[in-house]
């Protein structure tokens, strides 16, 4: 026989077991109903590790931190030129300026510039650059592009960031990966919105099935009704048929008896 402390001791243990194993079952529930978990695409060698399972909408608001090498250093550095969030980085003008004249280079013959040309890019760099071929513009300093003064070509150019040309911030990879993060977010699924539609969908179906099925019974009671009312017509017309009938049989009969009277007298 146990005592009744022992028996307290067992129904403890029993309780903490059960919901230990309670609680490892609610976690799994958890973690199994984002409604990816087939899905293998992910993005760990350049986001934190505590960001890994955000989606891609989740990471634009967050600093700029969360991307892998973006340290304290760089991170400051960064929010001093107004770059504090991953949006921040994609949409960061200079960026996109520097990227275009790298791209366009790349398309640029020595010498081919013809006569009568109104190419120019006069408000993309500073004076002092506005009449060099654009494989030139690549190559010089960040603070040629308009509006991007010396302190901040000075705090892209030093360490940790090392951006000190126009084709280096072109090639940034930290604004290429958040401006990739931005279009991937805009055709990403969010699996609640979608589980709402499928629930509107079934909705909108059953209403149509309702609506059709309404549709056939109404159908099928107007056949009824009309099949009843031809049946009734065609029976007195057929009464009606009958009637004459008679009514010319007895005016025959009465027509022989006449001529048999007269015949006989």
């Amino acid at each position: 026989m146990l005592s009744n402390l022992s028996r307290r001791l067992v129904a403890s243990s029993l309780k903490m077991t059960t919901t230990h194993f309670g609680g490892v079952a609610n976690n799994y529930r958890t973690m199994s109903t984002t409604g990816f978990e087939e899905h293998t695409l992910n993005i760990s060698e350049a986001v934190m590790k505590e960001d890994e399972t955000a989606s891609f909408v989740g990471i634009l608001g967050k600093s700029v931190s969360t991307l892998q090498g973006m340290g304290p250093k760089s991170t400051e550095l960064a929010n001093h030129l107004g770059l504090k969030t991953v949006q921040d980085l994609a949409d960061y003008k200079y960026f996109h300026w520097a990227r275009s004249i790298k791209t366009l280079s790349e398309t640029e013959a020595e010498g081919g510039r013809l006569e009568g040309s109104r190419m120019n890019i006069d408000k993309m760099v500073d004076k002092a650059y506005e009449t060099k071929t654009l494989k030139e513009i690549v190559n010089s300093p960040v603070a040629a592009l308009q509006g991007l003064s010396d302190k901040a070509g000075s705090l892209l150019g030093g360490s940790p960031l090392d951006v000190t040309t126009v084709g280096d911030l072109a090639s940034w990879k930290y604004c290429r990966w958040a401006e990739a993060i931005v279009v991937a977010s805009k055709y990403e699924i969010d699996s609640d919105s979608d589980s709402d539609s499928d629930s509107d969908s079934d909705s909108d179906s059953d209403s149509d099935s309702d609506s059709d099925s309404d549709s056939d019974s109404d159908s099928d009671s107007d056949s009824d009704s009309d099949s009843d009312s031809d049946s009734d017509s065609d029976s007195d017309s057929n009464s009606d048929s009958d009637s004459d009938s008679d009514s010319d049989s007895d005016s025959d009969s009465k027509k022989k008896n006449s001529t048999g009277d007269s015949l006989s007298t």
